[in-house]
């Protein structure tokens, strides 16, 4: 199972609407796909109307555990389960065990230690996805990277983008050494206004100038057609729609580099 981590501690970079359309896009390509919401916000959980009633064990008790099974639902989205978020996850977040309230030790490795001993259930997915929260200093970003063989940090035009991607490039590489994984890195322009000499143009390419090989090639833009489907509970790759298959072209332009990166381990198709 590959594992994708879509972060970014700034807030407001689209970090939900990217990470349900890597999925989606995935999972229209006949992969299995398994999502988490680790973000205690919940943003995912309530796109797809999956909340910690429907499991039978929530997230942060999983990551305390080492427990998987249970936290488990399925969508209304083919080939998609998930993992809903939970409020918990703010405890999580602060290094602290939600029944305990004792300081977490290794939880850094929080997430690779619980899909290490849930194997036999993860092994049943191809691609794993893993949206994140924005915070500045939460433990749960840095879990989710230490489990990652990719991490995709989408970056906004608007001030602070750059300095946010930045920063977690610094934390990625201060995390490696708790990480048996290639944490790969892939910097993603969202939400971009294409018209010609836009402020937001001029800022991805300023980007992808600062970035260099790390930046995508592929700019994800601000079309109405990701968060339409977003209000349906969906992801572009499963609406009908000239609009909606416009913008999953886009998606699968950028799930295309991603494979490169992985070296073909997506298995996506053009």
């Amino acid at each position: 199972m590959t594992t994708i981590v879509v972060a970014n501690r700034k807030g407001g970079c689209g970090k939900t609407m990217l990470s349900l359309n890597i999925a989606g896009t995935l999972a229209s390509q006949g992969k299995r796909v398994l999502l988490i919401d680790l973000d205690p916000q919940g943003s995912l959980s309530e796109i797809l109307h999956r909340y910690p009633d429907d499991v039978q064990r929530p997230i942060s008790r999983s990551l305390v555990s080492g427990h998987l099974e249970g936290a488990l639902t399925s969508t209304a989205i083919p080939a998609i389960d998930f993992v809903p978020a939970d409020d918990e996850l703010s405890d999580i977040n602060h290094g602290l065990d939600p029944v305990s309230r004792r300081t977490i030790r290794g939880r850094e490795r929080l997430l690779a230690d619980l899909l290490a001993r849930s194997e036999d259930l993860v092994n049943g997915y191809d691609i794993l996805v893993v949206d994140t929260p924005p915070d500045t200093k939460g433990e749960l970003t840095s879990t989710a990277i230490v489990a990652a063989d990719l991490i995709v940090v989408p970056i906004d035009p608007h001030a602070g983008a750059r300095g946010a991607a930045a920063d977690l490039i610094t934390l990625a590489d201060e995390l490696r050494s708790f990480s048996a994984h290639p944490m790969n890195m892939a910097l993603v322009l969202n939400r971009i206004k294409m018209q010609t000499g836009s402020y937001d143009l001029q800022a991805a390419e300023a980007a992808m100038e600062a970035f260099g090989d790390l930046a995508c090639k592929t700019i994800i833009p601000s079309w109405l057609a990701y968060p339409k489907a977003a209000e349906d509970g969906l992801p572009v790759a499963f609406v009908k729609g000239a609009d909606f298959t416009k913008a999953n072209a886009i998606i699968k332009e950028l799930m295309g580099e991603l494979d490169d990166i992985l070296d073909g381990e997506l298995g996506v198709r053009s």
